[in-house]
């Protein structure tokens, strides 16, 4: 995009009210929700780093934060 960071991050800010991180993990969520299909292909930890996560814990409070409940409840309520 050939935009500087720290420019990319203030307009994240300014119009989406959102850290250049928070945006990243949002995307980074997406990007989990669409696998859903093929949820019982492989591990949970599987996906995390498929999308992009690098750790359990990071990948729990940003979906917690994105989709309003915890992953375990989503795939065992939600996603069943």
């Amino acid at each position: 995009m050939e935009v500087p960071t720290s420019k990319l991050s203030k307009l994240l800010k300014k119009y989406y009210g959102i850290s250049f991180a928070e945006y990243i993990n949002r995307l980074r969520i997406h990007h989990f929700l669409e696998q859903r299909a093929s949820f019982d292909q492989y591990t949970l930890e599987t996906y995390i780093y498929r999308s992009g996560f690098t750790n359990r814990s990071t990948f729990y409070a940003a979906f917690k934060k994105y989709v309003g409940v915890n992953p375990s409840f989503y795939l065992k309520e939600i996603h069943s």
